[in-house]
């Protein structure tokens, strides 16, 4: 007595990629109780075994892992960014060290600045002027260095 679905039929079952009882085509009978099915969806292929009309689901002993997580790496950009960062750090406490003790001035594009000003930005906070030009300062942040306008009228 063959129970299997006939062959190019659908039949209702799990799929394990997918995540989802979904229909699978029946592709061949590979005996008298297990048939080739595929995915309709991501048409991966599985075995089905049939016992008196009912399928029966083996279940793979997962085997205990024996690698160690995988740390995230941070892609060359990233690390730059992180570098630049600490490296704008390190020269902010510099040069709080230095200049801190000096009245920060407010950041106004209009205004002037001279090196070695600590200035108030409305959104990177407390910096410190560490080039000037006669259109452009670079300015140290906590964060990072920035170049900014400034003599703008």
């Amino acid at each position: 007595m063959n129970n299997l679905p006939a062959v190019a039929s659908n039949y209702f079952v799990e799929c394990k990629k997918c995540g989802q009882e979904r229909y699978h085509k029946v592709l061949t009978h590979v005996g008298e109780d297990t048939a080739k099915l595929e995915c309709e969806v991501c048409h991966t292929k599985k075995t089905l075994k049939m016992s008196e009309g009912v399928p029966v689901e083996k279940k793979a002993a997962k085997k205990p892992s024996t690698k160690a997580p995988k740390k995230p790496t941070l892609s060359r950009a990233e690390k730059a960014a992180v570098a630049a960062a600490s490296a704008a750090n390190a020269r902010f406490i510099e040069l709080q060290e230095k200049i801190g003790e000096q009245k920060a001035q407010p950041y106004r594009m209009a205004s002037n600045f001279n090196v070695d000003m600590k200035i108030e930005h409305p959104k990177f906070g407390v910096g410190f002027v560490v080039m000037s030009l006669t259109d452009k300062i670079e300015v140290v942040f906590q964060d990072t260095s920035r170049q900014l306008v400034h003599g703008r009228k």
